[in-house]
C-alpha cells in the first residue's frame, strides 16, 4: 500500500452522491472527511459539487486537483477478455513488462457501440498451461496468458460525469459502481475465498463477483429499490413520500418478521386522516418486489455463467441493504448461499458514521486506489476532450510492500 497519500473520491448514485477524502498511514486507510451531496447523475450540478468540495478542503486544509469516481447503472458494462503474450526468447523468466504486454493484449476487445473503455481489471495468470497464478514474475515459461475484466461506459455518460465536476477538478478515472462497492464492503479474505456482492441501489441493482481475490464479473440490472416504494404507493393509494416513509419506518422484506397484531398508520390520498393498516399487507408488497429483483439477478447470472455461483456467499450492500428482512428474501432465491448485509469497515475519526452500506461505493474507491499500485499507465482515449483529464486505463497488480 502506498503511504502518505490523500485523495478524493466520489460515488455518484441515482439520487445522492458521496464525496469522500481518504488517506493512508501505517498500512491503513483512513477517511478524513466526507459529504453527502443531494443529487445523482441526472441532477448533481457542478455548483453543488463545488460546495461539498470547498467544505472538505477547508476542513482538511488542503486542495484537490483530481477525483476518482464510480458510477452505476446498466449503461456501465464489463466484458471478460483474455490476453496472450509469447515470451522471447522462450523458456525465460517472466518480467513485469510481460505482465503489461499480456494485459495490453486483453484490452483488444470491442465494447458496446458508442462506448469507451474506462478500466481494465486484471485477473489471474496462466503460464504454459499452469493457471491460477496471481504473480508469475520470476517463473520460467514461454506463453503467458491473463484473464481480465474490461469496463466500458457510453461517451455521453463520461461527459455527463465530467460536467458535474467543478472546473478546477479533473476526472482521474471512472470505474463501475458495483466493483467499487465490492471492494468497500468485503475483506481481502472474502474476495480470496469467493463472494458475490449485490449493490442494492435506488434505480439499479449492481453485482460484482470476486474469485481468488480478483474481480471476475460485474454488471447492473435496471431495477432498483425505488420500485418498492412505487409499488407501495400504487397498491396502498398513497403518494410517493408516504410510501417511502412506510418502507423506511415499518418495511420488511420478510413476512416471517411480522406479527399478526402488528399495525401501522397510513395516510392515503384523498383521506382526511391516517388510518390503521395491517403491517403484513405492507410486508407482502415489499417481499414480492425484493424477491422478484433477486430472481432477475439470478437469471442474469445463469445467462452469464451457466450457474448461480453455488456455494459462494452473497453480500448485500448499498442503500437497499438497510431494509429489514432483505437477507431472508434473497435467501429464498439464492438457496444454499449464505446471505448477509455488510457496511464498510474503515479506520479514522469517521469510522462510526460511515458504518452504513450506503457508503460502500465511496469507501471502495479508496480501497481500490490505495491497495493496488498503478503500473503501465496509458490514456483511456485519445479521441475525446475529457481524456486529457483522465489519467489511465490502468493495470492494477497486488504488490503489497513493493
Amino acid at each position: 500500500m502506498s503511504e502518505g497519500l490523500r485523495e478524493i473520491f466520489v460515488d455518484i448514485g441515482a439520487t445522492k452522491s458521496v464525496l469522500l477524502a481518504a488517506s493512508t498511514s501505517g498500512g491503513k486507510i483512513a477517511v478524513d472527511g466526507f459529504a453527502v451531496l443531494e443529487g445523482g447523475l441526472e441532477s448533481l450540478t457542478a455548483a453543488r459539487f463545488a460546495q461539498g468540495l470547498d467544505r472538505l478542503e477547508k476542513e482538511l486544509g488542503c486542495s484537490f486537483g483530481s477525483v476518482l469516481a464510480a458510477c452505476s447503472g446498466p449503461e456501465v458494462t464489463t466484458l471478460r477478455s483474455q490476453g496472450i503474450h509469447n515470451l522471447f526468447p522462450t523458456n525465460r523468466a517472466v518480467r513485469p513488462e510481460d505482465l503489461l504486454a499480456a494485459n495490453d493484449h486483453s484490452r483488444q476487445v470491442q465494447g458496446p457501440r458508442g462506448s469507451e473503455q474506462i478500466g481494465l481489471f486484471q485477473g489471474s495468470y496462466s503460464l504454459d498451461g499452469v493457471s491460477g497464478l496471481a504473480d508469475p514474475v520470476g517463473r520460467r515459461g514461454s506463453r503467458l496468458e491473463v484473464s481480465a475484466l474490461v469496463a466500458f461506459a457510453p461517451s455521453a455518460l463520461i461527459e455527463q460525469v465530467s460536467g458535474t465536476l467543478p472546473p478546477a477538478l479533473c476526472l482521474n478515472d471512472l470505474i463501475p459502481g458495483p466493483l467499487a462497492s465490492g471492494y468497500g464492503c468485503t475483506t481481502d479474505q472474502m474476495r480470496a475465498d469467493g463472494v458475490l456482492v449485490v449493490d442494492l441501489g435506488a434505480e439499479s441493482t449492481g453485482y460484482a463477483r470476486f474469485a481468488q481475490g480478483l474481480p471476475v464479473a460485474s454488471g447492473s440490472l435496471p431495477y432498483g429499490m425505488n420500485l418498492v416504494a412505487k409499488d407501495v404507493a400504487q397498491l396502498l393509494t398513497t403518494d410517493l413520500a408516504e410510501a417511502r416513509r412506510l418502507v423506511q419506518e415499518h418495511g420488511t422484506a420478510s413476512l416471517a418478521e411480522v406479527k399478526d397484531a402488528d399495525v401501522v398508520t397510513i395516510h392515503q390520498l384523498n383521506a382526511g386522516s391516517g388510518r390503521p393498516l395491517k403491517r403484513r399487507a405492507l410486508a407482502e408488497i415489499i417481499e414480492a418486489r425484493v424477491v422478484e429483483i433477486a430472481q432477475l439477478l439470478r437469471r442474469r447470472l445463469l445467462n452469464d455463467f451457466g450457474s448461480a455461483v453455488p456455494g459462494v456467499p452473497v453480500v448485500l450492500t448499498g442503500g437497499g441493504a438497510r431494509l429489514g428482512g432483505v437477507e431472508a428474501a434473497f435467501d429464498t432465491v439464492f438457496a444454499g448461499q449464505k446471505t448477509s448485509s455488510r457496511a464498510p469497515r474503515i479506520h479514522g475519526p469517521n469510522s462510526r458514521r460511515l458504518n452504513d452500506p450506503v457508503f460502500s461505493g465511496a469507501v471502495g474507491l479508496a480501497v481500490w486506489r490505495f491497495e493496488y499500485n498503478v503500473q503501465g499507465v496509458e490514456p483511456v482515449s485519445t479521441t475525446k476532450p475529457w481524456s486529457s483529464g483522465v489519467s489511465a486505463l490502468q493495470n492494477f497488480f497486488r504488490r503489497d510492500g513493493s
